[in-house]
């Protein structure tokens, strides 16, 4: 899907959302942190790269709020972005697994872009932890009741 400048109206608030989709995307994708591609430092260049852009479009007015639910924007915490995008990592791994566990190989397999991790098996074990009992619950049900999608399943 092309990213425009906005709706047909032109509006500000229009073109804030296009945009904020668009970062929303960037920095929450975990794909950048994969090993292969730079690791950390990869994630933090590109994370650091749209926080830079951000501050200079608040500098020349273009952009009234950041609303960033891991909080760096106010922070500007580096070591807590890393510990983040780790947890994140783990937690994903953890989840594909369990799915993929239960989906198995075969027609109608689980994709993963992390499962491609050269750590993804550390990730995987790592995440355990960081997965909410209710999970446990469902991935018991999907167990009892087979799980097998005809066409496969896509996780970031």
């Amino acid at each position: 899907m092309p990213i425009s400048a906005g709706d047909s109206d032109g509006s500000r608030a229009t073109k804030n959302r296009v945009v904020r989709l668009a970062l929303e995307f960037v920095l929450q994708n975990p794909i950048c942190s994969n090993p292969q591609c730079g690791g950390v430092a990869n994630f933090l260049r590109c994370h650091l790269t749209v926080i830079t852009l951000l501050d200079r479009a608040k500098q020349l007015g273009c952009l009234e709020d950041v609303a960033d639910k891991g909080g760096f924007w106010e922070r500007r915490d580096l070591p807590a972005l890393v510990r983040e995008i780790g947890s994140w990592n783990e937690m994903i791994a953890a989840f594909g697994g369990k799915l993929k566990d239960l989906i198995g190989n075969g027609p109608g397999t689980l994709e993963s872009a992390i499962a491609g991790f050269p750590n993804f098996e550390r990730l995987e074990a790592a995440g355990q932890s960081h997965l909410p009992p209710e999970l446990q619950k469902l991935f018991a049900l999907l167990g009892r009741v087979g799980t097998r999608p005809t066409n496969g399943l896509l996780l970031h």
